[in-house]
């Protein structure tokens, strides 16, 4: 991490160590050289048979008071031992602790909560977190710690406990500093010696004669986490912060609303700023603003949800450059339709149709959420009492895109969800990993999964243009868990390696076969759709049964000349045109189908989304902005400069947190998980 190693190259940093025990966390302050320099006072900790909301509240405030306590003496970084106890059981206390009162205290909230609440609640105050490995630290705390060489922490009448030596022995770790003492070394006398003196070359650590001598920072293995980016987060709502910090459902049902929050949005008035100019002329940064907007009125079906991360799919391009037209008038539309709805008719759209988060409220006729839930949040939005809904939401005569259609999107600190749109969190995904899930996994689900698209049968050819992109990501999975065999076309031989990777062996690298499927601005050349059809059967030995097809005009005509006799194009979307060709010869004479697709329905969504949650699909996670850049991170998404998805931190300070199962984590695989955030594709 470039932060912590910035931060720990500061020969002035100080640092706050803490042990965490039985009632109590014992804190000390250590400068930059190792020294402990300032005796602190245990900080009580009493939760044993504390009903889970108190023990919550009791866990908050001893952190608190530990993040005061490193204010109030310069400390920019807090040090404690990893907290990640999965095999506390096998590998002893002197690993992870083993007595039942500290898993009762820690591992039962679970550990990944407390290590998130701490992270969460020292990254509002800009100071750093660090978990060190634990061994040993009580041992060597009480052999070489309890007793320093210096004097200021150790008098007759008050000796250093244990407690507080295995915290300084913790902070030495992450300081990279070994824990036992060692003497100075002398010329020519032993390899380990020589060692520590080239050490001490590269550190002026000011260590008293007799101890040990600095190593390189971070070589204590320093697990988690950085600062707060400037900028990415503004000051909330003490709701919103302890929606962060993972308070209980009973404590923030008992908290405030803010009356206003941080979003994302475009102005009614700039509606007409792009007018004259091509869509590639059109930019994003221009027209999407951050700022304050205010918290709308809850209706009884609805939820208020903490957004802790968001991510950008192409309708927030179309409505950032307000193509095809506005979005405005969908909202108005909405207006009309109910006293609800005439919420959404604002002169701003607050945008953003994925998210991940915490629910802070529910109206009066959720029943299946409660405040406190962690949840991922699909985009349909749909009105129940339409008649035309009831055999499928997508066929509703009212249905809408959340945050495209309707206002108050997820790219937001707050944003305003029916509960119909609510599913689980991915227990063993991050915040940023669960927010890309949604809205493009449904949408692949649908086309070819549910009976509603065009299921793959084991032994399917599917071709799947832009196979690592968003949509192309989840439907090579799919394809694959189904036994089909995808034909994935990219655009670079880094996205055809990772496209290996992700198990497609039949890949075809457009930019180097060169296709020019239109000869000119009206014309279509019929040769090069041959020559894709050549390519596809010298891959898999005959035509696709299934096209998944959602560029459009650029690519339709194509898809339903390659597509086998008596296939399906299923199409959804249109990102290069929605005016369309083809030679309908070739769907008629050949009894070709092409079925149109829109994102899912719950029951859809639901499916989907609990793929993810049990690790059958992986999330394209390939970058990660602020919502400060939510601009820029829109404009890649418009000219195609990213692979799988951008996820966007909203109330999340930093990302990796949010993981609540690290045990299912390490079966699916880190690398796995991470696979995109790894290819420079």
């Amino acid at each position: 991490m470039p932060e912590l190693d910035e931060l720990l190259r500061d020969p002035g940093l100080r640092v706050l160590a803490g042990d965490l025990n039985h009632g109590f966390l014992a804190p000390a302050v250590l400068d930059r050289a190792g020294n402990a320099v300032i005796r602190l006072p245990h900080i009580p900790l009493v939760t044993e048979d504390l009903p889970a909301s108190v023990r919550d509240g009791h866990l908050r405030q001893a952190l608190t008071c530990a993040l005061d306590l490193a204010e109030a003496h310069g400390c920019r970084l807090v040090v404690v031992e990893n907290l990640g106890f999965s095999d506390m059981r096998a590998r002893g206390r002197e690993r992870y602790g083993s007595a039942e009162w500290f898993r009762n205290v820690v591992c039962g909230m679970p550990t990944a909560q407390v290590r998130d609440r701490l992270v969460a609640m020292a990254a509002r105050r800009s100071v750093a977190v660090a978990g060190v490995p634990g061994a040993c630290s009580s041992i060597w705390g009480v052999e070489h710690r309890q007793a320093p060489r210096s004097t200021n922490l150790s008098t007759k009448q008050h000796e250093v406990s244990g407690h507080t030596a295995a915290a300084v022995v913790l902070g030495r770790r992450a300081l990279g500093h070994s824990a036992r003492r060692r003497p100075r070394a002398s010329p020519g006398v032993t390899a380990p010696d020589q060692r520590i003196e080239a050490a001490a070359a590269t550190w002026d650590d000011g260590c008293e004669a007799g101890e040990d001598r600095p190593c390189r920072p971070g070589g204590c293995d320093v697990l988690f986490a950085t600062p707060l980016r400037d900028g990415n987060v503004a000051g909330m709502s003490d709701i919103l912060q302890a929606a962060v910090a993972g308070a209980s459902g009973d404590e923030l049902a008992s908290m405030e609303m803010p009356e206003s929050y941080r979003a994302a949005f475009v102005r009614r008035d700039e509606a007409q700023m792009f007018a004259g100019l091509d869509s590639s002329e059109k930019d994003p940064r221009k027209s999407l603003h951050v700022g304050e907007v205010p918290l709308p009125e809850l209706a009884p079906d609805e939820a208020y949800v903490a957004v802790m991360a968001s991510a950008i799919n192409f309708n927030t391009v179309w409505t950032s450059i307000f193509e095809p037209l506005p979005t405005f008038g969908f909202l108005d539309r909405l207006a009309k339709e109910s006293v609800w709805g005439g919420r959404h008719a604002l002169g701003y759209h607050v945008v953003g149709s994925d998210a991940s988060g915490v629910v802070l409220r529910t109206g009066s006729l959720v029943r299946n959420w409660k405040p406190g839930d962690r949840v991922t949040i699909h985009c349909n939005y749909v009105d129940d009492q339409d008649p035309t809904a009831h055999d499928d939401s997508m066929l509703a005569l009212n249905q809408r895109i959340w945050g495209f259609e309707t206002n108050f999107g997820g790219l937001a600190d707050v944003t305003v969800v029916k509960a119909n749109q609510l599913m689980p969190k991915p227990a063993h995904l991050s915040w940023e990993e669960s927010a890309v899930n949604a809205l493009c996994n449904s949408t692949a689900y649908r086309m070819l999964v549910s009976r509603n698209g065009a299921p793959v049968a084991q032994g399917d050819r599917v071709l799947v243009w832009g196979a690592t992109g968003g949509l192309g990501s989840f439907a090579v999975q799919y394809v694959l868990n189904a036994g089909g065999i995808p034909v994935g076309v990219v655009s670079s031989p880094e996205k055809v390696e990772l496209l290996r990777a992700l198990g497609v062996d039949a890949a075809i690298d457009r930019s180097a076969a060169g296709y020019r499927f239109w000869k000119d601005e009206h014309t279509q050349d019929e040769s090069e759709w041959r020559r894709l059809r050549t390519d596809i059967r010298t891959l898999v030995g005959d035509d696709p049964e299934i096209v998944f097809e959602h560029p459009g005009r650029e690519t339709m005509g194509a898809s339903v000349f390659v597509c086998k006799r008596a296939g399906t194009i299923v199409t959804c979307a249109a990102t290069t045109g929605y005016m369309i060709e083809y030679d309908n010869r070739h769907l008629w004479m050949r009894l070709k189908t092409i079925k149109g697709s829109h994102f899912a329905n719950y029951r859809e969504a639901w499916d989907a989304n609990r793929q993810v949650c049990e690790g059958r699909i992986l999330p394209p996670l390939s970058a990660v902005f602020g919502l400060p850049d939510v601009g820029e991170a829109t404009f890649q998404v418009q000219r195609n400069l990213h692979e799988g998805k951008i996820g966007v931190l909203c109330l999340a300070p930093h990302e990796g947190l949010g993981i609540d199962d690290p045990e299912l984590r390490e079966r699916v695989g880190e690398d796995r998980i991470t696979l995109f955030r790894r290819y420079d594709a």
